[in-house]
């Protein structure tokens, strides 16, 4: 009986001490955290399409961006805010990243009719982009499901900004990624 009561005790203490060294080395050892690179936001930019149509962008860049960057941008039915945590980590390693509204979904002008004005508007948002003073004339697209297909009918558009760029590079790279029966397509250049 004694030796029960022993182990208990001495189980006891240790767990007590263990809870102990675990607040000190947390307490003592704490450092200051690397600040976190901070983003600045701009909501509610209106992207101009060939109809005169506006489309509704939030363009994400890194606080005090001075030099062009590539632009990465989510063009989506889902409203655009719904991907912001992406957009944010994007901004904070070295990318512009929009979220833009289809044509007639979240605060984008216009009327929705699935499938049918994607392409076009697609290539009027790379093209705009690709001219902002933010922008080194890098443009791309990312998502999956209906802004995986977007990008395919963007594509088939032939936006010039794309098309110099694949001209002025040496290899090209087009990965498709398969997931849960949706295709999205993510076009690289490298030089």
């Amino acid at each position: 009986m004694l030796g029960v009561t022993r182990r208990r005790l001495f189980a006891a203490i240790t767990f007590f001490a263990a809870i102990v060294t675990m607040g000190n080395s947390r307490i003592c050892g704490q450092q200051k955290p690397a600040e976190e690179p901070v983003v600045d936001m701009q909501w509610a930019v209106k992207i101009p399409m060939r109809d005169g149509v506006k489309l509704n962008a939030t363009i994400f860049t890194a606080h005090g961006q001075k030099e062009p960057l590539p632009v990465i941008f989510t063009f989506t039915p889902y409203i655009g805010d719904s991907y912001t945590d992406r957009a944010v980590y994007f901004a904070k390693h070295g990318y512009v990243y929009a979220l833009v509204d289809v044509r007639g979904r979240g605060n984008s002008g216009g009327e929705f009719w699935p499938f049918e004005n994607e392409g076009r508007d697609g290539y009027d948002v790379v093209e705009w982009l690709a001219k902002q003073p933010y922008c080194n004339g890098k443009v791309t697209m990312w998502g999956g499901s209906y802004a995986g297909f977007d990008q395919w009918t963007v594509i088939k558009e032939f936006p010039r900004t794309w098309l110099q760029s694949f001209r002025q590079q040496r290899r090209i790279r087009v990965w498709i990624f398969l997931f849960n029966t949706t295709f999205s397509a993510l076009t690289t250049c490298n030089g």
